[in-house]
């Protein structure tokens, strides 16, 4: 029954391959959508690219940031670094059972459980306007004994407003206002109204709130300048005749100041008062000076509306990799390098893979509003989304719309669209052709030689059957015994020629390329045993071999023992 494990081999391998190619589908795109937005002109701004997906029908939408890292005092190997929105991945992400010890919801938990927030100051309603009434008043300190540059005096310092908002998603979004001229008040106002994306409105994801206001002044040659920033109102409104409302910038908080250092110090900056009244916020500095006048830096003074709540060490999940190249284990703290700051991480899980993560580089996941919180609150940096990771089960209808203007979308990746592109691959679908054909034809070789061979049998063995006969044996009795012979074989071929099938699949499969570009597919292949099928071999297998057999036996039933025994007397005994 050699053809056997030919058939079965074939049945697991076809469906290996096919579960392969939906699980490299799957692990490429993350979810059902993988895509990466444009800033092309006509396209929904950033801040309303979350409701432009779900008018297209999208289920779920997740923001996700990808990042590189180094890891301090491990020889400064690079990994990277994916910050997903944890409280809401587990419902879009495709993670299969065995990439981690356990569902990928338990596996996110201790990130949701540590997050971190910004201090915010809550915008009410749902605004699409925003104006924020400043004044800047400057005063010079009085000059410094150190030489004037050759060939003018005192250069004039330019300053800029750049405003930060948060919105549903814990994303910010930084909007540059325009310049200051000391002594002048301005009025900012900021639309952030929908744009029309493909006939619907995309509208900003709320709640939004107000996390900063950050002053950029160009540091003064020699002479430090004393600075007043007065923010009298800030006024919110909702739609495009909606009245304005002014919003209370105290409200309970204690707002704070910072200010960034710079090259080229002559004299430091320094802060001297800030204060908050019920809708207003002054801050009063001295802005520092600096020795050159080629390239003057600036100084950045950013006003926070409260304290945040950030935790010491940042709770993340790393890949397994990651603690080979660290010898490091689960609740272990480690120094990372995100960006210009050097980051204490705790360790609070592992998995093997991750969706869209190469498994051959340490790799680290962690919660994106905490990623958020920490790079604004420690370096004053904006975390971008470089993709989106979209729920859908129009997938294929979607990302057709998202290619197409106004999106316009610089990468799409489909999950249908590239398990399509997998399965219709020719070289695989060759091999399993070729392997079912040569079943089929191995079947009916073997079914032809067991009833050449079962028919050969009988007749050498009709003199010993027509001997039992005459000593009794019913032929009821004969035939039970010939058929309990005939099943004996059959069923142990089955069972052997099953389980060399499934032996020979499991040592061969695992190391046998089922990937499009003929190296190990990411994710690795998983064993699949298409039990229905082997089943189904195995009935129609054992049908044709009981056929074979009750001709067999039919033809023992109607054997005459008299003739036979007649027939041979004188013959030779075996």
């Amino acid at each position: 029954m050699a053809f056997l494990p030919i058939g079965v081999f074939a049945a697991v391998y076809s469906a290996t391959w096919h579960q392969s190619q939906i699980d490299q589908a799957k692990y490429a795109a993350g979810a059902d959508l993988l895509v990466e937005p444009s800033g092309a002109s006509g396209a929904p701004p950033s801040i309303a690219l979350a409701s432009a997906y779900r008018a297209l029908g999208v289920k779920e939408v997740l923001p996700v940031a990808r990042e590189s890292f180094k890891l301090d005092r491990f020889g400064g190997e690079s990994g990277n670094l994916l910050a997903v929105d944890v409280g809401r991945a587990g419902a879009a992400v495709h993670m299969r059972s065995d990439f981690a010890s356990c569902p990928v919801e338990d596996l996110l938990r201790p990130l949701v459980a540590g997050r971190g927030s910004l201090a915010s100051l809550p915008l009410p309603g749902r605004p699409t306007r925003l104006a924020l009434s400043v004044r800047l008043a400057s005063v010079s300190e009085g000059r410094s004994s150190a030489p004037t540059p050759a060939g003018g005096g005192i250069r004039r310092s330019s300053a800029s407003l750049v405003l930060y908002l948060r919105d549903g998603e814990g994303v910010l979004y930084n909007y540059p206002l325009g310049d200051l001229a000391p002594g002048r008040d301005r009025r900012f106002a900021l639309d952030i109204s929908d744009r029309p994306a493909n006939g619907r409105a995309a509208s900003p994801r709320y709640p939004l709130d107000l996390v900063g206001l950050e002053l950029l002044h160009e540091v003064p040659y020699l002479v430090a300048r004393k600075m007043t920033l007065f923010v009298p109102s800030l006024e919110v409104a909702s739609g495009a005749r909606g009245e304005w409302s002014r919003v209370p910038l105290s409200a309970g908080r204690r707002w704070r100041a910072s200010t960034s250092s710079f090259k080229y110090v002559y004299e430091p900056p320094r802060f001297a008062v800030l204060s908050a009244r019920s809708e207003s916020v002054r801050a009063t500095l001295s802005t520092g000076s600096t020795y050159t006048v080629e390239r003057p830096p600036s100084i950045e003074v950013l006003l926070r509306p409260g304290r945040d709540s950030l935790p010491r060490a940042v709770p993340v999940i790393v890949s397994e990799t990651f603690l080979e190249a660290t010898h490091a284990k689960v609740g272990h703290v480690l120094p990372l390098a995100l960006g210009s700051v050097t980051q204490p991480v705790r360790i609070v899980g592992s998995y093997r893979h991750f969706p869209t993560l190469d498994p051959a580089v340490p790799s680290v996941l962690l919660d994106l509003s905490t990623y958020v919180a920490l790079s604004f609150a420690r370096e004053g940096a904006v975390v971008k989304r470089s993709e989106w990771w979209l729920e859908t089960r129009r997938d294929r209808e979607v990302a057709e719309q998202l290619r197409a203007a106004p999106y316009r979308s610089l990468g799409v990746v489909s999950r249908s669209e590239r398990e399509r592109s997998l399965l219709e691959d020719p070289a695989p679908l060759g091999v399993i052709g070729a392997l079912a054909i040569g079943f089929v034809i191995a079947v009916a070789f073997a079914v032809i030689s067991f009833a050449a061979s079962t028919a050969a049998s009988t007749r050498s063995r009709m003199l010993e059957f027509a001997v039992l006969r005459a000593l009794g044996l019913r032929t009821r009795q004969l035939s039970g015994w010939i058929g309990l012979e005939s099943a004996l074989v059959v069923a142990l071929s089955l069972l052997a020629g099953t389980a060399l099938g499934l032996v020979v699949a499991r040592l061969v499969l695992p190391y046998v390329a089922l990937g499009a570009s003929g190296e190990a597919p990411v994710p690795p292949v998983r064993l699949v045993v298409p039990w229905p099928t082997v089943l189904l071999l195995d009935v129609v297998v054992f049908g044709a071999l009981v056929a074979v057999a009750a001709v067999q036996v039919a033809y023992v039933r109607r054997l005459r023992p008299a003739p036979i025994i007649r027939s041979g007397e004188g013959a030779v005994a075996p």
